[in-house]
């Protein structure tokens, strides 16, 4: 008899049936390896032990194919070790789809049938890696983070202790708090923190755990407060009232203080700590890396200074001008401030004295928030000198912002 059909089903199988002819595989099927263009990479022969030219590999039922799950666990097996080294796959998750499974089933031993391979995604997860994916009380997932074998670790718990500061999440207690604090901050996770009633199931999980693999931690919501109580903000020993941040807002020194204090990269639970970048992050995203703040000259000639800083009764203008009418023949010094916390630096210190030494941040650069909070000192660094204008000059009053006119030349 010649051969009953031969056909494409979806994308990704071509089946040979072959009754009446010589088989091209005696009692076996040969499981053609294509790449996705449809050149072939190799052959795979599969046989069990009820093969018979002629005979299906799969039973019908009705208009339905299925195949045997002995089979499909086997000829998945076969093709995955066939194919390495070669670059391809059976799928991403290396199974046979529904499909295929089909296609095998109609085809009888000593036919053929073409399986499509693909070029396989990078897993997500590497053979050196842990995902850890923090979920809640719901099981819905708020983050994660995947943490990479570093040398001289040997288990999943040594990569995550790593992760976590030093700290063993499995060993209860204060430690197992900073340790998930840790952990939930690297996964930028604001809000959460480990529960007692978790942390036996979540430690099981911890132990159990391999590279290569997700595990995943149930944490729950915790109060939250900011790092800070209160920060003052310097130039040398001035302490400036009034500015204008790096986004070209004009406000009080409250004001910008509240909107540092409120922010999320400084906030979390009593005894999470707070990296300098952190607090870096916290200064960019209020705009306060860069200030400016503006003063009168004042005094006799022949001897002129910066004198009483301008506010916002001063920097009230409308329309094409931020200076009020007022200051239409004054002369003004502009200055411009800029910040950044390091580790163990004097330029953020603790306490509202500006001539405070104890720095925010450890030597370390980590600050712990606590039970009250703590006010700070911002020592900030002027870019030059202070640049003199003359106000009664329309190109110096006719400005939107103080950075605009600190741009201009001195006149």
């Amino acid at each position: 008899m010649a051969s009953l059909a031969q056909g494409v089903l979806g994308s990704s199988v071509t089946i040979s049936i072959q009754k009446g002819t010589k088989p091209i595989v005696d009692k076996a099927v040969q499981i053609q390896l294509t790449d996705p263009n449809g050149n072939l990479i190799k052959n795979v022969d599969y046989t069990n032990a009820t093969a018979a030219n002629g005979k299906t590999l799969g039973t019908a039922n009705g208009s339905s194919w299925t195949l045997a799950a002995a089979d499909v666990t086997a000829i998945q097996d076969q093709i995955v070790n066939a194919l390495k080294g070669t670059g391809y796959g059976l799928n991403d998750d290396n199974k046979l789809t529904t499909d295929q499974q089909t296609a095998l089933a109609q085809t009888v031993f000593g036919g053929q049938v073409k399986i499509q391979t693909v070029i396989p995604k990078a897993p997500e997860i590497g053979d050196n890696q842990v995902k850890l994916t923090f979920v809640d009380d719901k099981g819905t997932t708020i983050g994660s983070i995947k943490l990479t074998k570093a040398d001289g670790e040997s288990t999943v718990q040594d990569t995550i202790k790593t992760a976590a500061n030093g700290n063993d999440p499995t060993a209860g207690g204060d430690i197992s708090t900073k340790a998930y604090s840790a952990l939930l901050r690297k996964a930028n996770i604001k809000g959460y923190g480990i529960d007692g009633s978790k942390l036996s199931a979540n430690s099981e999980a911890i132990l159990g755990a391999t590279y290569g693999k997700e595990i995943k931690l149930t944490v729950t919501t915790v109060q939250t407060q900011s790092l800070l109580t209160d920060a003052k903000f310097f130039d040398g020993s001035h302490d400036i009232g009034y500015m204008e941040n790096a986004n070209g807002k004009r406000d009080t020194d409250s004001n910008f203080a509240q909107a540092l204090l409120k922010d999320a990269n400084i906030n979390g639970a009593v005894g999470d700590t707070i990296a300098y970048s952190d607090f870096n992050k916290a200064i960019f995203s209020t705009g306060l890396e860069t200030i400016y703040y503006a003063s009168k000259q004042e005094g006799v000639w022949p001897v002129f200074v910066p004198g009483t800083h301008l506010d916002a009764n001063d920097l009230d203008g409308t329309g094409a001008t931020i200076f009020n009418a007022k200051l239409n023949s004054q002369k003004i010094y502009v200055y411009k401030l800029t910040i950044s916390a390091t580790m163990g630096g004097t330029n953020v210190v603790t306490g509202t004295d500006v001539n405070g030494k104890t720095s925010l941040f450890d030597k370390d650069g980590n600050a712990t928030i606590g039970a009250t909070g703590t006010p700070i000192t911002l020592k900030y660094s002027e870019v030059e000198g202070p640049h003199f204008y003359d106000l009664s000059k329309s190109e110096n009053f006719s400005v939107t912002s103080l950075a605009e006119l600190y741009a201009k030349s001195q006149s």
